[in-house]
């Protein structure tokens, strides 16, 4: 189920991602950019929007079934305002969860079984102006801000072929960029959900981050650490549209970054099975080590693994 969930908010990040780019090719002009990337931003920031609110939705289905079958009660439909429902199904859960993944419902044997939603938790606040905030800031330093800054390392006529060549790729590049900052801001509408739930499901121990198959050594570090615990509190700086710089700040995600943070309901099951390989390897592979050293050691382990899976692929 959470692999389901992660491929779910993986192809919500990649179709933002390909209508930010398309929207780049067909809107930004490199000799007039900075009309043409008013008008850019004007047409992918709604597109922005309703991403972010399908991975905030998926991410509400995914933890309501959760929740229910890690301690038997779940929370109330993300969107449902105080329609005083006390109880639902697992059958219903798990039918809300493929409706948000597009999948075809499937019954099994335990649908009927009822699970009691408790009234008094809820959902974590939504702040949409500080999250289109920083998406507007990660787009334009990665798209039009990205071109002006290589393209003035290549000042040229705007008759001379090769600049104009030269001008082409840095713009190019750039729109690459963009839509990689467009994948990252769709998916943030399920991960702030899920930090958000530290403060306001009293039943969240806290959070865990899920990684794919193949992490980079940033992510698979963060996920060796389990749980991240209420009583740590969370980044101060979400939602404001700086750039995290913290490698020990466990709610960074790069650009194209495929993890997702799923909540924590049991002490017993603080580190999700998918991420029980990496915190042996980190136990082994820094023993010893601390700070940057650790890190550096890491990084050198998994970029070498990553290696051998791809020349063996």
């Amino acid at each position: 189920m959470t692999e389901r969930y992660r491929v779910g908010q993986v192809r919500i990040g990649a179709r933002l991602a390909a209508r930010v780019l398309a929207s780049w090719r067909r809107t930004i002009r490199p000799t007039d950019l900075d009309a043409s990337s008013a008008e850019w931003l004007d047409d992918v920031m709604p597109a922005v929007r309703d991403e972010r609110r399908r991975s905030r939705r998926l991410s509400g289905a995914y933890v309501r079934i959760i929740r229910a079958l890690s301690i038997g009660s779940t929370l109330p439909p993300l969107d449902a305002g105080g329609d005083g429902l006390s109880s639902t199904t697992l059958g219903d859960l798990a039918d809300d969860f493929a409706d948000e993944l597009n999948e075809r419902r499937e019954r099994f044997s335990n649908s009927h079984v009822r699970v009691t939603i408790d009234g008094n938790d809820r959902w974590p606040d939504e702040d949409t102006e500080s999250a289109d905030r920083r998406a507007t800031v990660s787009l334009m330093v990665n798209g039009p801000v990205r071109v002006r800054r290589n393209a003035d390392a290549f000042r040229g006529r705007l008759d001379d072929p090769d600049f104009l060549d030269e001008l082409a790729r840095i713009t190019d590049d750039a729109g690459h960029s963009a839509a990689g900052a467009g994948d990252r801001e769709a998916l943030m509408g399920g991960r702030d959900l899920i930090h958000g739930l530290a403060d306001a499901d009293s039943r969240v121990i806290g959070w865990a981050r899920v990684p794919d198959a193949d992490p980079c050594w940033l992510c698979s570090m963060l996920a060796s650490r389990g749980a991240v615990y209420r009583t740590q509190g969370t980044a101060s700086n979400r939602g404001t549209g700086r750039r995290r710089v913290d490698a020990e700040d466990p709610e960074q995600y790069h650009t194209n970054c495929q993890c997702v943070p799923i909540p924590i309901y049991s002490r017993t099951d603080w580190i999700p099975p998918e991420s029980k390989a990496f915190q042996a390897d980190w136990l082994r592979v820094t023993k010893g080590l601390g700070g940057a050293e650790a890190r550096a050691a890491w990084r050198q382990h998994i970029t070498a693994q990553r290696r051998e899976r791809r020349a063996n692929s």
